[in-house]
């Protein structure tokens, strides 16, 4: 008898409920105003989903050739360690870069590149003993070459800059006192370790309030994420919805830059960059990305660790 009272109350309810839903909802869809989108958005839309498809087309093809070389060296005596990338750090080097040059402009993509970079490595660090990193210092010849095999602008150099800006604060730092630092006493000194590097300018200085947000931001996120760039990423395209296009390609590049293998990289950013080039998206856009991904590319080259 309960059971049948409780069941007679819920369709009750439900009904009233529905009556009332149905009401408002002929209400609400008589007061919604109409959302209109310009006609340069949906073009840039559609161009963002032309060059999804092309950038899906390349991380497969990629797959396919990181499958086949992980064959060969399985088949091969493989030592008891091994020196790997340190994909976890080079993610959110790339972010930090991305999301960086999203809140003001590519050159303050670099600085907040530098940051995650610093903060992504000591986290690993201290969260397993064995994470024993690395810096590679022949990044330079990778990145040399790499640069002179197309023609680059100070956009494609923001990354080898960037890594020049890591070591030089590692002559006279340890991650651990990078990582203490307040995000005011960080900032000027990965602003002048920027300025130091030969392959590009940075502006004469900056403005400290735009440069404190944008770092700020990406270390909450960092830790509210436990420093997972897809995550990070994930929630910024549903929060923030204007930028979902560009946020995405990131995501993209992120995804695929961590399968590839060592002999592929230069390769698969080259081919990244020219297909992110020859798409139909802004100018604007195309700066921004190249941005992450010429830091993705050199931190590829800067960041390792020793593995078991």
């Amino acid at each position: 008898m309960k059971n049948l009272l409780k069941y007679a109350l819920i369709v009750v309810i439900s009904a009233w409920m529905f009556g009332c839903s149905s009401d408002n909802y002929e209400n609400e869809a008589a007061e919604m105003p109409e959302v209109s989108v310009s006609a340069e958005q949906l073009a840039e839309d559609a161009a963002f989903a032309e060059l999804f498809k092309e950038i899906d087309a390349l991380n497969a093809k990629y797959q396919v050739a990181n499958n086949e070389q992980e064959d060969i060296t399985r088949a091969k005596d493989k030592p008891v360690k091994t020196i790997k990338r340190a994909a976890i750090v080079i993610a959110c080097d790339a972010l930090g870069a991305g999301t960086g040059a999203l809140l003001g402009g590519p050159w303050i993509g670099g600085i907040t590149g530098v940051a995650a970079s610093i903060w992504a490595a000591c986290h690993w660090k201290e969260l397993d003993e064995n994470f024993i990193l690395q810096i590679k210092f022949s990044y330079l010849a990778s990145c040399d070459a790499y640069l002179s095999s197309f023609s680059s602008d100070n956009y494609d150099k923001i990354g080898i800059a960037h890594n020049d800006a890591i070591v030089n604060l590692l002559k006279t730092n340890t991650l651990e006192s990078l990582n203490d630092m307040t995000i005011s006493q960080f900032t000027p000194k990965i602003y002048s370790a920027l300025q130091s590097s030969q392959y590009m300018s940075f502006p004469p200085n900056y403005n400290p309030s735009q440069v404190y947000i944008a770092m700020q931001n990406i270390q909450n996120m960092l830790q509210k994420y436990d420093y997972d760039a897809i995550k990070i990423l994930n929630y910024h395209i549903l929060s923030n919805p204007a930028n979902a296009n560009y946020l995405n390609t990131i995501k993209k590049y992120i995804s695929g830059l961590n399968t590839v293998s060592d002999e592929n990289i230069a390769s698969y950013n080259r081919d990244f960059r020219n297909t992110v080039e020859n798409s139909s998206i802004s100018a604007a856009q195309k700066q921004n990305i190249r941005t992450s991904t010429s830091v993705g590319f050199a931190s590829s080259n800067l960041w390792y660790y020793e593995a078991q």
